[in-house]
């Protein structure tokens, strides 16, 4: 028996190495080091990783307190990201006789090769799923990567950058079920579901609304989706519940998850510059960042996108997200973009109409930003292929212009700490 569970597992093992191809490696080595680069100058050369009293790091993250912290807190919306504390804390102190004090170290690699994972799953995705060539798969991941808030997460200890590649992830095992036909199991859903949720307890909806999506009958549909509700349900109860005691016991209300809970409702947004917010700071600062200055929301001053400077910047973004709602038309019919759709819903729901966090969107693109690339890879094969040209060539001018735009924009605040 024991012989027989090895053999099984050197042979998933086997699968594993050959679904992993050098082009896979490449972008992940690629996008590993520009962004290690990124995240030196961050964490060396400014005090965005300095505590402060006075201001906040930036964008609205809460880097500082997931970075310094060992996983002793309970967020009601990130309910078992205390496990990747504890492994962060973990390494830093292995490393600490060679780097001393490495927390800021080993928690911007962390961000950084859970950022570079999500752009070479996206890639296969491209390539495995939508089946598109390699250029045009690696120019898509292109534009993903140089995204400014992909750019950001690469370096910000947060929940965002392992949100970012666990729904990549999702959404390609998903898909790539469907391809080889056959719907994934309810295992498989609960265990993409429990990943994505654990780390961001709203995520939790989008690979579990895919059952929806199965050939059966509605109440089964909705049988199978209680199956796995319930017991995510229940974990998430049973965990605040031992730092709800904690807290108790140690008499610090700040750690309570009840407060915590009910001060969520301090961030949702419905104001005079709602529609601006969705326009600018949701959609358009998600891909395309305006300059960085210093701004104040929910009592932190904090550097925050500001507002574009030239009629060419939101027509760049408009462009691409025109390329994407046209693809998401001509193909709503594929099970594929309905996956997408259902994932993309969730955020606009949270974001949009509840107004959560909708002013914060580079925070919050994380969660949905990938979205865009995929739809734009799906319109290759529903359009002429001279069309497809002009696709290109607007791709690669968008990926210039935010590399050049987000890139400097980040240098700015490099210099400025200088």
């Amino acid at each position: 028996m024991k012989i027989s569970l090895r053999h099984n597992s050197l042979i998933k093992i086997k699968r594993i190495r050959q679904d992993i191809t050098s082009r896979d490696v490449t972008i992940f080595v690629f996008f590993f080091l520009i962004y290690g680069f990124l995240g030196y100058l961050v964490a060396y050369h400014t005090n965005l990783y300095t505590p402060s009293k006075n201001a906040g790091s930036y964008l609205g993250y809460d880097n500082i307190f997931h970075t310094y912290t060992n996983g002793g807190a309970f967020d009601i919306s990130h309910p078992f990201f205390n496990l990747i504390h504890f492994v962060k804390a973990l390494i830093a102190k292995l490393l600490s006789p060679i780097i001393g004090n490495g927390k800021v170290l080993v928690s911007i690699l962390l961000s950084d090769i859970s950022v570079s994972f999500g752009l070479s799953v996206l890639y296969k995705y491209l390539r495995e799923v939508v089946s598109l060539p390699s250029p045009r798969a690696s120019l898509l991941t292109l534009f993903t990567g140089f995204s400014f808030t992909t750019i950001v997460l690469s370096f910000t200890m947060d929940s965002y950058p392992f949100s970012f590649s666990f729904l990549i992830l999702s959404i390609y095992i998903l898909s790539l079920k469907y391809k080889k036909g056959e719907y994934a199991s309810l295992r498989t859903t609960a265990t993409l579901s429990f990943l994505c949720g654990g780390i961001t307890i709203t995520n939790f909806a989008k690979p579990l609304s895919t059952l929806l999506l199965n050939k059966t009958s509605f109440k089964n549909n909705i049988l199978n989706i209680s199956k796995i509700a319930i017991p995510f349900i229940i974990s998430v109860i049973t965990v605040g519940l031992i730092y709800w005691v904690k807290s108790a016991v140690t008499n610090d209300p700040l750690s309570n998850p009840v407060s915590k809970a009910i001060s969520l409702g301090n961030y949702l947004r419905h104001d005079k510059d709602f529609l601006n917010d969705i326009l600018i700071d949701f959609f358009g600062n998600t891909f395309l960042t305006t300059p960085l200055t210093l701004s104040t929301e929910w009592t932190e001053t904090a550097l925050r996108p500001s507002t574009y400077q030239y009629w060419w910047q939101p027509i760049t973004i408009s462009a691409i997200f025109l390329i994407a709602i046209i693809s998401a038309i001509a193909n709503r019919k594929k099970y594929y973009i309905k996956v997408l759709l259902l994932y993309l819903s969730v955020d606009i729901l949270i974001n949009i109409i509840c107004g959560y966090g909708l002013n914060e969107g580079v925070i919050f693109g994380g969660h949905w930003l990938f979205i865009i690339p995929m739809l734009i890879g799906w319109s290759y094969s529903t359009i002429h292929r001279t069309q497809n040209n002009i696709i290109d060539i607007t791709l690669i001018l968008v990926t210039i212009i935010m590399a050049y735009e987000n890139l400097h924009a980040l240098f700015s605040v490099y210099v400025s700490y200088e």
